[in-house]
């Protein structure tokens, strides 16, 4: 918890479902701006491995509907983003990251130079038309 001397702010915070939480999380809580926007994250949510997951931090000037979010750096301290921006709204999103198949693709490419050269032996043209 805060004490007197430290800054800090109440803000609304949103944790979106994922695979390491069951439910969405919607509560407003007073946090310390000298944190950063991942600090208050992890103070939520389990350890992410950053290559198998990926986190996206919005955050809103205030808390109507129409309210642009904005992506976020997290490792913006709360201070700046409550100060300088208004900030009033924070969500975090824990999302897989696709795994692409790059690397079976890799291995399945063909050089298609050598192909050409191995064959070249065994290529066949079709017979030459005469004209009458």
């Amino acid at each position: 918890m805060a004490t007197a001397s430290e800054p800090c702010s109440v803000l609304a915070l949103k944790f979106n479902k994922c695979e390491h939480i069951a439910n969405s999380m919607n509560f407003m809580k007073s946090v310390l701006h000298k944190n950063t926007l991942i600090t208050l994250f992890e103070e939520h949510h389990p350890p992410l491995d950053q290559e198998a997951y990926e986190l996206t931090t919005k955050c809103k000037l205030d808390m109507t509907p129409v309210s642009e979010a904005f992506n976020v750096d997290g490792h913006l301290h709360i201070g700046d983003v409550v100060e300088k921006f208004g900030v009033k709204y924070i969500e975090f999103c824990c999302k897989a990251v696709k795994s692409t198949d790059t690397d079976k693709t890799a291995q399945k490419a063909v050089n298609v130079f050598q192909v050409l050269m191995a064959s070249g032996s065994a290529r066949t043209f079709p017979d030459r038309k005469h004209s009458r």
